[in-house]
């Protein structure tokens, strides 16, 4: 039937959920194949994720989707909604308020199910839409720190500077000796789930444990090189920090340029934080109260949210 449907995952036909992949990579120009939909949509807290699609002639033409986390908001457990994958074809004709429509009723499908807050990272092209028009909250801009491994791996005319990698370990065995092990809580944290897990990661991402915690990263390659980005880093403190950056540059060594962690501000760290203006990618945090509820002030500031990649599905 053409028009607007609101969903479960659950409730998407198999030729919706193909239909929604051949818009994916119509709009992203990105291949998602159909086990992704499935770990990304199904595996999580609620078996499900939330869906309003747009029909013209049979095609599905647009789509908005919200996917439930469980977090801890200051020791309470609460569901939040991320919302990811917002895809609009030319074709469909929706107006300058179409997406605006789609997503309050998805919100409102969200929310009747127990979710109070809705969050995401739209892109550059997405950013200004969710602040003018959707009314979303701008929490912050993620930072990404830094430690260079093998500079020839980003140009090749730099390689001479390979022998680099040696004196960012020594750095960090120094850093990691003076550092504090206390462990940091924050009001704001995803709670770490094996349906979690499942819905969140991979074959590509890899889990180094060491004394204290442990890290995940992936090997990921832009356009200018080959970078491991850490994803998460459990628990936090000033000592894992350096353990985790340590634990991946022994393993990835020659494999990658660089190290990178795009997080919230941290309140320690000695590592370098890449000009937002060199950044590949802006990873604006946004926030709203779900079907224009008041946003709840603790949400507001970015040092509230332990915030990394692992809370969305981007690496």
């Amino acid at each position: 039937m053409d028009g607007f449907t609101t969903c479960t995952t659950k409730q998407l036909s198999t030729d919706d959920r193909l239909s929604i992949l051949e818009l994916f990579s119509q709009i992203f120009h990105i291949e998602k194949s159909h086990e992704h939909f499935e770990r990304e949509f199904l595996n999580t807290c609620k078996g499900y994720s939330y869906h309003c699609i747009y029909k013209k002639s049979g095609r599905i033409l647009a789509s908005f989707c919200i996917v439930p986390y469980e977090y801890s908001i200051n020791g309470e457990n609460t569901l939040l909604g991320l919302s990811v994958d917002t895809m609009v074809s030319p074709d469909a004709d929706l107006g300058p308020f179409g997406i605006a429509d789609m997503a309050e009723m998805t919100e409102k499908l969200a929310q009747k199910d127990g979710c109070t807050v809705l969050y995401g990272f739209p892109n550059d092209n997405f950013y200004t839409y969710n602040i003018e028009i959707l009314n979303r909250t701008e929490i912050g801009i993620l930072d990404f720190y830094l430690i260079p491994l093998a500079p020839g791996k980003i140009k090749k005319y730099l390689s001479v500077f390979n022998f680099v990698r040696f004196f960012s370990s020594l750095f960090l065995r120094f850093c990691r000796c003076f550092a504090s092990s206390r462990i940091i809580s924050y009001p704001i944290e995803k709670i770490d789930s094996e349906n979690f897990r499942k819905s969140r990661y991979s074959q590509k991402h890899h889990i180094i444990k060491f004394p204290g915690g442990e890290v995940i990263y992936t090997l990921y390659e832009e356009t200018f090189g080959t970078i491991a980005y850490i994803i998460d880093i459990t628990p936090v403190s000033a000592k894992n920090f350096y353990s985790a950056f340590l634990a991946v540059a022994s393993e990835v060594k020659g494999r990658a340029g660089m190290i990178a962690y795009p997080s919230g501000k941290l309140p320690f760290g000695n590592l370098m934080r890449l000009p937002r203006k060199f950044l590949p990618r802006k990873l604006h945090l946004v926030a709203a109260g779900m079907s224009g509820t008041p946003l709840p002030e603790v949400y507001v500031k970015m040092q509230n949210w332990k915030i990394n990649l692992s809370d969305f599905d981007v690496r």
